[in-house]
């Protein structure tokens, strides 16, 4: 039987490969030399099929259809055109019609796509009051986008972007997606589409790439035709509800004939059995994501070697695949393998075995609990993982060592402001610290933190090991100086351990005498009366404290002590006070705090919002201080310490303003023992308030 696609969408091409291998002989009309790059490239990759198909490309009128429809005799006209594509098919129907008028016995078939409604049991979408705005035209969309600030993403297509481009008040705030084809980039740029605001990717996207699109390009509202599922409809809108932004859809239009058939009766009504089409669409999938150990072949264990020899696809980065013998893809995210395997499934004429290549170990360190929920979330496959060697293991065998009793952080791919201080506090408080590095610039950082903070440490003895592209040829494990870290510069794999022979025991308290501190003229906050305060701010690994007023900078340091991953900002304005912040911060080893020169509010701008506040002293700002700090989040805990009748009362009185009825308050009377010859007598320091709320 000779047929004709007009395969303007996923399923059409689907459709060829299952007509073609049942033996009929298909001709695929595409509009675009982009979407005929596509489908040469699905029919190569399927080799029992490839003769039965031929490709035409360019769009035609009504006329030039009809001439070229009449030439070649077709017996089935199959519309796979896309659902938004009304004249196309509108000029099918009507050469189908006068194909018929003249006698010619043919068949018009119209391939509907699957759509995929807003869900609205969802409970993403539930927790989204109007996230999805329904329209039927794009003229209709273009009014709505206009009551909405901010970027736009439209991901409508080529075809209909002059009607969004040419309203001014839409202007550059659009952002529009497109497919890598020279015919739809000169589109956008005829119609004023910058450059900077074209995203050319072939699709479809996975809620998690949309996502992504829509966090770079800050965008507000996003712009999609109910394309059907696998257009990758139902992804946009999950990615919209996921990240609370407007999702503007336009509803695909009503087909205009009653000639419409799934994918499987079309197959059916065309003599291809219905098993056929199920075995080639639903056939099972094994997916195996197996860690391979330092790089050496010989690292791998027996059943990882197996499974990639008998692989029919091996995903890994570039250096991982030289082990594998079947088809290779040099991907290891999920937006980039599952397209691919989703392609292969149906063309696959068994179970489709496919292994993913991590480096080291699957549960160390590595995105392969990431991948593999992915991967069971959108697909059919069953998945596995298989360990590996991790590169700590590694390390310490070959050194001889432990690391049960170890600290291990990883810089890889994390920012230094929050390895670091963890790093620091590590190296302080346990024998072992090991780590495995994204390259040669973290170790520098290392190098640097071991000189700047433990070299002033005399009672601080620190060896550091390095290992270097473990367990391949140029594999190098020795001992190296503070120094030797921050020249290193050769690119490669690194992992590494630190040393310290007498670790501090970590005591979980922030109790630090007063005599521990640098002290000057400046004002200090006593120690009970720092302890309570701490107590009483009721802090958190991932806090983020404002000491306003630090003074010497004791409450800052006692804070920061507690915990690496709590952020503190000293702000103070008195030189002398700044001066010995930053001392005493330096003293205790302390990469969490950082020293603000400012009279508080001014300062607060630029800083991240706060969890916590301190007020020591509020230079008679407190007012526009508790203002600016509960503008920026509003349920910031704060401690003030107040000494004189006038600094409670204005307290008091900014409680009753801001109606705060459970504010703790506590007066803090505090006396400490004084020798005087044979005698102890207790002198006592001025009463403090301690009011929290």
């Amino acid at each position: 039987m000779k047929i004709i696609i007009f395969a303007g969408t996923t399923e059409g091409r689907r459709m060829a490969m299952e007509l073609a291998e049942a033996g009929h002989f298909v001709v695929c009309s595409v509009a675009t030399m982009y979407g005929a790059e596509i489908m040469e490239d699905s029919i190569l990759s399927d080799n029992s099929s490839s003769t039965n198909i031929r490709v035409v490309t360019g769009r035609m009128d009504k006329n030039e259809m009809l001439s070229f429809l009449q030439s070649e005799g077709f017996e089935v006209i199959i519309d796979a055109t896309h659902p938004f594509a009304e004249v196309v098919s509108e000029n099918i129907r009507e050469c189908e019609r006068e194909l018929s008028k003249a006698g010619c016995k043919v068949r018009y078939m119209r391939l509907i796509r699957e759509t995929a409604s807003c869900p609205k049991d969802d409970k993403a979408f539930s927790q989204k009051e109007n996230t999805v705005i329904d329209c039927s035209t794009v003229s209709e969309a273009v009014e709505i986008l206009k009551t909405i600030e901010g970027n736009i993403l439209i991901t409508t297509g080529s075809k209909n972007l002059h009607d969004f481009a040419a309203s001014k008040e839409l202007g550059e705030r659009l952002f529009v997606r497109v497919l890598p084809g020279l015919e739809s980039i000169s589109l956008c740029l005829e119609n004023g589409i910058k450059g900077r605001n074209i995203i050319a990717m072939q699709g479809p996207f996975s809620k998690e790439m949309n996502a992504a699109t829509i966090k770079e390009y800050g965008i507000s509202v996003l712009v999609t035709k109910e394309s059907g599922k696998n257009g990758g409809f139902y992804e946009k809108l999950e990615a919209a509800a996921e990240l609370g932004i407007k999702c503007v859809v336009i509803r695909k239009p009503e087909e205009k004939t009653d000639k419409v058939y799934s994918f499987e009766e079309i197959l059916s009504e065309l003599g291809v059995k219905a098993s056929q089409s199920d075995s080639k669409l639903y056939k099972a999938t094994e997916i195996a994501i197996a860690g391979v150990g330092m790089g050496d072949k010989a690292n791998m264990t027996i059943e990882v070697k197996e499974l990639i020899d008998k692989a029919d696809i091996v995903f890994g980065a570039e250096r991982l695949l030289d082990k594998a013998k079947g088809v290779t893809y040099p991907y290891y995210l999920a937006k980039d393998i599952i397209p691919v395997i989703k392609e292969a499934e149906i063309r696959a004429a068994s179970t489709l075995r496919v292994v993913i290549l991590m480096s080291g170990d699957t549960g160390f360190y590595s995105g392969c609990m990431k991948l593999r929920r992915a991967l069971l979330d959108e697909t059919d496959a069953t998945v596995k993982v298989y360990p590996g060697i991790s590169s700590i293991s590694y390390l310490a065998a070959r050194l001889g060592m432990s690391y049960q009793e170890a600290e291990i952080i990883s810089t890889h791919g994390i920012d230094k402001g929050k390895w670091l201080p963890e790093l620091n506090y590590s190296v302080l408080k346990n024998e072992k610290t090991f780590f495995i590095t994204s390259g040669p610039e973290d170790l520098n950082e290392i190098g640097k933190l071991i000189n700047n903070s433990f070299a002033v440490k005399k009672d601080v003895k620190l060896k550091v090991i390095l290992g270097y592209m473990l367990s391949y040829e140029n594999e190098i494990i020795r001992e190296y100086s503070a120094e030797e870290l921050t020249e290193i510069s050769e690119k490669g794999l690194y992992a590494g351990v630190i040393i310290n022979s007498e670790p501090e025991k970590v005591i979980r308290s922030s109790r630090i005498t007063d005599s521990e501190f640098e002290r000057g003229r400046v004002p200090m906050t006593k120690e009970e009366v720092r302890d309570i305060s701490i107590a009483k701010l009721m802090l958190y690994d991932g806090a983020v404290l404002y000491d306003i007023g630090s003074g010497t900078g004791s409450v800052s340091v006692a804070a920061a002590s507690l915990s690496p991953k709590i952020k503190v900002y000293a702000l103070e304005r008195n030189e002398e006070a700044v001066e010995l912040t930053r001392k005493n911060k330096e003293k205790f080893g302390l990469t969490n705090i950082e020293i603000i020169e400012a009279y508080a509010p001014i300062g607060l701008d630029s800083l991240v919002a706060p969890t916590h506040v301190f007020i020591g002293g509020s230079g008679g700002k407190l007012k526009e201080i508790v203002e600016a700090v509960r503008a920026k989040n509003s349920k910031a805990r704060f401690v003030i310490n107040a000494i004189s009748i006038e600094t409670v009362c204005e307290i008091k009185e900014l409680l009753a303003e801001l109606q705060i009825e459970d504010a703790d308050i506590v007066q803090l009377s505090v006396s400490r023992a004084k020798t005087v010859g044979n005698y102890h007598l207790m002198e006592a320091n001025n009463p403090v308030y301690i009011v929290s709320f």
